[in-house]
């Protein structure tokens, strides 16, 4: 009788799990259908295999002076070469940074 019952236990639980399983499959792929749907979160690049991660802003590294193929210093140095940097003043490295500005929307047109 002993064996009965533990094969009967046996039996309940995997049915059980079975179910569970069922359950939660659904439940997945219910909230997986509503993201895509709504458009959520990355849900273009879910559907087309990619990642979530966030891409960091890219920066146009090159000197603004006109001409220039330096390699820029960074923000912080609003984006001049060293060399161009330490021989403008700051009112020609604002007039340039203007400048360079207005090129780059005339090309984007």
């Amino acid at each position: 009788m002993p064996a009965r019952i533990s094969s009967r236990i046996e039996s309940l639980a995997r049915t059980f799990a079975a179910q569970v399983e069922r359950e939660v499959r659904a439940e997945v792929a219910r909230q997986v259908e509503q993201q895509l749907r709504s458009g959520g979160r990355g849900a273009l690049r879910l559907a087309k295999g990619g990642s979530l991660r966030k891409r960091g802003k890219t920066f146009d590294m090159e000197c603004p002076v006109q001409g220039c193929k330096g390699q820029s210093r960074g923000p912080r140095y609003n984006f001049f070469c060293k060399d161009h940097y330490d021989s403008m003043t700051v009112a020609d490295r604002k007039k340039t940074i203007t400048e360079a500005k207005a090129r780059r929307a005339a090309s984007k047109k």
